[in-house]
């Protein structure tokens, strides 16, 4: 423990994910790679310093304080985006980049790593950030339902395993940073030899020619798959540079003049390219010079050892690097081992036994080797399903019973949702009313088009009524703003309107999420605001636009002209707990009267449905996932037995527009009772063929060409994740 100056008490430190803005707060890193944040000598000084002003003492990285990493990122998913597009975040990464981050890190004395996150999580009731997906973070290594995400739960658990059996050598040494073994190498051909669409894994061989051509078929999975034309370019290179039979050979680029690689003749002019591209480096001083003329740190490019060796016995652990985008056979120690792009080893060896030729080492780890597993996670439809659908549509207009029985309140102009209703609902109703425009002449029987502009906030959606009838849904989709309060402007065609009487225009604002990140200097809640900001009505003919008319009610002062009602008045009424009524009690005075509804009926507006079904016809196993598949709805919330599920939304990827961006949703199976069960569901987007079903998600046996399958959708820069 430290004592402060005064020594009136310990100072405890604090682990979190930012090291630098806290007093006490042991430096950390916090990012998708951290190999760097070591090697950086800054970041091992004077960098971090204390937050405290009379502080000035330096956080020396791997001298004072042990390598620290926070958030080794996995990522999650926001509403409308996909793996490949995310809107402001990442959806996840493959199992094979995940290893290799995580060996660099503790290759380089790194002591510590939290994954974010090892287990997806679901956000149930209002608990997701802004436009964050209920199934949070389907990615890692273990998906929301709790059942393993394989082939990457069982890759990394492998690396954690051989890092477990080297921990005492390597805890035994001081860390090696800044003392990278530069090893000769050099580039390599390699193929797929069994035509499974996977390179094959890792393996040490004799350094001779024999071996270097055995060894092409070493190389596991990588960046580079068959069908990326990048990683034909990078082999045909490594051809193009291996003609002197030795490493660190540069070749001439007449010597591959019309050499046929896989089907295409590699060109001189290609071969030059190539080779002053990836010129090899055979001493480490050319090799600092090329890695400083790059840019990057002594990593960067490079073929590069970290060895540990054993305080009590001739024993020793290296990880052996290819920090490179091409396939390399590397020397270490006299064995020759082939490294794919991207990719580090784990090797355990005993010196004393290396003067038997292969002896002595071993690869306890490979990151770019995944592994088939005998089992992988399936969805398939539950064996039973929901019954008794019944529906109640919420009313729109504010007649006097709507206005008893929930809160409201009226003002100039739109007043900010969450200064209005707290945490206690997403939804705010905004009501306001104007009379639609006399015709631009007497003579002129053109009726003029209307639009209404909505100035709203970042992560919000918003539902348009015109007279009670929905019109259209705009939203935005954006996480972490750039900016506090940030507004977004839509428009919305409200059609041909004839002056007939005063039209009606209410607007259900639906948050998103609040932004949990970024959190700005000074900021307070009212800075994360959702809701309506502005709205206008105008008429497209002559860009006029319209008045809002006064509110009605007897509290209404002269001049408000908008009415804000909280929440949906369905939540007013308890609908969400309504499993605790009697089916005698749904047609009294105090509650809405359900009228049943067969599944494929079409629900408009804001449709309120219960549905039950039965837990034992489901026949659960042990370790069985049950899942709402909510394909039949649009957009809304749901509850099971009145356990807030949170939100649902059909949305489409951003990638793939016949593909939800989450079709399943976790149902906990401690909120199920023996027999009937209830689910209620607060439908406000729209269903033009209402249902939902009931699934279930299990492991099961898979087959030689699933599990491959398996493992080429998480390598090579690939990042399936668990079915949501």
């Amino acid at each position: 423990e430290r004592i402060d100056t005064a020594g009136a008490a310990p100072i405890i430190p604090i682990l979190m994910c930012e090291g630098s803005v806290a007093p006490n707060a042991v430096p950390a890193c916090n990012g998708p790679t951290c190999a760097e944040y070591l090697s950086d000598p800054s970041s091992r000084s004077d960098m971090y310093v204390e937050a405290d002003e009379n502080a000035v003492e330096p956080k020396r990285v791997l001298v004072d304080y042990p390598g620290v990493w926070t958030e080794n990122e996995g990522g999650y998913q926001t509403w409308g985006g996909s793996p490949y597009k995310p809107p402001a975040y990442f959806w996840g990464r493959g199992a094979d980049d995940a290893a290799w981050a995580s060996m660099r890190w503790f290759a380089r004395g790194g002591a510590h790593m939290n994954y974010y996150m090892y287990a997806g999580g679901n956000n149930f009731g209002r608990t997701g950030g802004d436009a964050m997906t209920t199934a949070y973070a389907t990615d890692v290594n273990v998906c929301p339902d709790g059942l393993p995400n394989e082939p990457k739960f069982s890759h990394l658990g492998n690396m954690h395993a051989a890092l477990r059996e080297a921990a005492p050598t390597l805890l035994g040494a001081d860390p090696q940073v800044g003392r990278a073994v530069f090893l000769p190498h050099h580039g390599v051909l390699v193929g797929d030899t069994d035509d499974d669409g996977l390179w094959e894994g890792t393996e040490r061989v004799p350094l001779t020619d024999e071996a270097v051509k055995a060894g092409h078929a070493a190389m596991g999975s990588t960046a580079f798959s068959k069908e990326r034309k990048g990683g034909e370019n990078v082999r045909r290179a490594a051809l193009a540079r291996r003609r002197d039979g030795g490493f660190g050979g540069v070749a001439a680029a007449g010597a591959v003049t019309d050499t046929q690689t896989n089907g295409e003749l590699v060109s001189d002019a290609f071969a030059q390219e190539v080779t002053e591209r990836f010129a090899e480096v055979t001493s480490r001083k050319r090799a600092v010079a090329r890695a400083s003329s790059s840019g990057f740190t002594e990593v960067s490019g490079n073929v590069v050892a970290f060895e540990y060796d054993s305080s009590t016995d001739d024993g020793f652990v290296a990880f052996v690097e290819n920090n490179s985008p091409r396939v390399v056979v590397a020397d270490f120690k006299g064995g020759a081992f082939t490294l794919t792009p991207w990719s580090s080893v784990l090797i355990v060896g005993d010196a004393s036994d290396l003067t038997t030729g292969l002896g002595g080492m071993r690869v306890a780890f490979n990151s770019s080797d995944v592994p088939k597993t005998p089992s992988l996670r399936r969805v398939s439809r539950a064996k039973a399903g929901f019954f008794d659908w019944r529906a109640w549509r919420e009313p729109v207009a504010l007649d006097p019973r709507v206005l008893r029985e929930t809160r409201s309140v009226t003002a100039p102009s739109p007043l900010p949702q969450i200064a209005l209703v707290g945490d206690t609902t997403e939804f705010l109703w905004y009501h306001a009313s104007f009379e639609a425009p006399e015709l631009a002449h007497e003579d002129d029987p053109v009726v003029p088009r209307l639009w209404l502009k909505i100035v709203g906030r970042a992560a919000n959606r918003y539902s348009v009524y015109l007279d009670g009838a929905p019109v259209a849904a705009v939203s935005d989709e954006t996480h972490s703003p750039s900016a506090q309060n940030q507004e977004i402007e839509h428009w919305v065609d409200l059609g041909l309107v004839a002056r007939t009487h005063v039209r009606a225009l209410s607007i259900l604002s639906e948050s998103l999420g609040v932004s949990n990140y970024p959190i700005f200097p000074g900021a307070k809640p009212g800075d994360f605001e959702k809701g309506v900001v502005y709205a206008e009505v105008r008429r497209e003919d002559t860009d006029e636009a319209l008045e809002f008319l006064d509110a009605h009610g007897e509290t209404v002062k002269p001049g408000d002209k908008w009415r804000m009602r909280f929440g949906l008045y369905g939540e007013a009424l308890g609908l969400p707990q309504s499993e605790t009524k009697t089916k005698e009690q749904d047609v009294g005075e105090a509650y809405p009267k359900w009228t049943p509804v067969a599944p494929g009926a079409e629900a408009q507006g804001v449709t309120w449905l219960r549905a039950a079904f039965d837990a034992d016809a489901l026949e659960l196993a042990p370790g069985d996932a049950l899942l709402l598949d909510a394909q039949g709805l649009g957009r809304g919330h749901a509850w099971v037995n009145g356990h807030d599920l949170g939100l649902y939304w059909n949305i489409a990827r951003n990638d793939a527009p016949y593909d939800e961006t989450q079709r399943y949703y976790v149902v906990p199976r401690e909120w199920l009772v023996r027999g009937e069960n209830e689910c209620v569901f607060a439908e406000v987007g729209g269903a033009p063929e209402l249902g939902a079903a009931l699934a279930v998600a299990r492991m099961e046996p898979a087959s030689e060409d699933e599990a491959l399958e398996a493992i080429w959708a998480v390598t090579g820069g690939r990042q399936r994740a668990c079915e949501f």
